[in-house]
């Protein structure tokens, strides 16, 4: 970089995937990435990312905006009410199934389904926000228990984290990811190396609502998948972790699902 240029920040590498740059700006993203490879991975998983929502999503641009969604409505819903931390949960939900295409971002999964859906939805959560250095969390570790589903509905439940402790893993905080069966709780631990795991949660429909526990196949990510009652539970490592299958079993054995 030379002294005239500018340095490069968190919004220019969001403008850059989104397509919001000029093409002078553009080259100097990429001169940027080609010397910073843990800036282009994040940036390949977001591109990754909006691709399988645009074409898992393409139909859904053409429905007409529902009139919950009506911008001045929202609005004047936003400063009527008192900023408080469930609903600032809610917003950022909110805002990340907004901003990532007006549709669901961890839709992701094309024709795949049950399970198979399930791990791939995990590994690409995993990929784009536990690999995220400066703020891989967004509700702190006092946040133990989420909403699963949808928030509107009798059949929303409850998951608490589970003290992964013995095996080394402190919680470090959570998540709430936007899926089309509602809110879908990530729950991110770190171990004393650095390595991080997460726990994904969302609703099972129809498919795999009682299932036993198998890999996940993803070529970012390894772990293990398994559904309970209708709830499905996925545990990811970004990097190599041995003991990957004896920490799911522990989080099968530990983790709490309430009404």
């Amino acid at each position: 970089m030379t002294p005239m240029e500018k340095a490069i920040t968190e919004d220019d590498l969001h403008a850059y995937v989104d397509g919001f740059l000029n093409a002078d700006d553009r080259l100097r993203v990429e001169r940027y990435l080609e010397s910073h490879t843990e800036a282009a991975a994040r940036i390949a998983a977001w591109q990754e990312a909006s691709e399988i929502l645009r074409r898992g999503l393409a139909h859904k641009a053409k429905e007409p905006l529902p009139s919950s969604l009506n911008v001045q409505r929202l609005a004047e819903a936003r400063l009527a009410r008192t900023w408080q931390p469930q609903r600032i949960a809610a917003s950022l939900f909110l805002a990340l199934a907004i901003g990532a295409g007006t549709g669901w971002w961890a839709h992701g999964a094309g024709q795949q389904t049950g399970l198979t859906a399930l791990g791939h939805q995990a590994a690409i959560a995993q990929r784009v926000f536990v690999a995220d250095n400066n703020q891989p969390v967004e509700l702190t570790s006092a946040d133990l228990t989420q909403k699963v589903g949808w928030s509107n509905t009798n059949e929303a439940r409850h998951v608490t984290a589970p003290d992964l402790s013995e095996a080394g893993y402190k919680f470090i905080g959570s998540r709430l990811v936007a899926t089309e069966q509602g809110a879908a709780p990530m729950f991110i631990y770190q171990n004393a190396q650095g390595g991080r795991i997460s726990i994904f949660v969302r609703v099972m429909e129809a498919i795999d609502t009682n299932a036993p526990m198998r890999p996940i196949d993803s070529k970012t990510a390894s772990g293990f998948a398994w559904s309970r009652d209708g709830i499905g539970f996925g545990v990811i490592s970004s990097e190599p972790e041995p003991k990957l299958h004896e920490l799911s079993n522990q989080v099968r054995d530990k983790i709490e699902i309430k009404a």
